[in-house]
């Protein structure tokens, strides 16, 4: 299991897991939302990801399997208090799931992805393996191996 501090060779690295609620995938699929925000680790930006990486939406709880992608075109990490006002509603999460994530957190920095080109995978890719809220990269193999799991369960 490659986990997201794990010493992969960068270009072996698609993108990055994030775990997320089914609605929030659904809001990056359908209702056009274009950004992804959480804290991360120690207010830095994932060493392995960079513009042009993908997002891969997987749906934690129940459901535990990536059910599409979008295209990362752009990388930040921004104090609490510049995130609602620099994008708003394109935010994926409400503005009251907002605050409550952010709580007593507002001195913090949070990891900004925005994104393009969601798009929905006809059908859902099982991991096998739950993906902590830490997240985890999305290498090559990795993409390969489950992507040969679904053409196998489609027969």
């Amino acid at each position: 299991m490659t986990v997201l501090m794990g010493k992969d060779d960068s270009s072996q690295i698609l993108g990055i897991i994030f775990p997320l609620l089914p609605q929030h995938a659904e809001r990056f699929l359908n209702q056009g939302k274009t950004v992804f925000v959480k804290f991360f680790g120690k207010e830095r930006i994932p060493v392995r990801l960079q513009s042009g990486s993908r997002l891969f939406l997987y749906e934690s709880r129940g459901n535990e399997e990536i059910v599409g992608e979008a295209r990362i075109v752009r990388i930040d990490m921004l104090p609490v208090s510049e995130i609602v006002a620099v994008y708003g509603n394109r935010l994926f999460l409400t503005q009251s799931e907002f605050e409550d994530y952010v709580g007593n957190r507002r001195d913090k920095r949070m990891l900004v992805l925005v994104l393009e080109d969601a798009r929905k995978y006809p059908v859902a890719l099982k991991l096998g393996k739950s993906v902590t809220m830490a997240g985890r990269y999305m290498t090559r193999e990795l993409y390969h191996q489950i992507s040969r799991i679904k053409v196998a369960n489609q027969r």
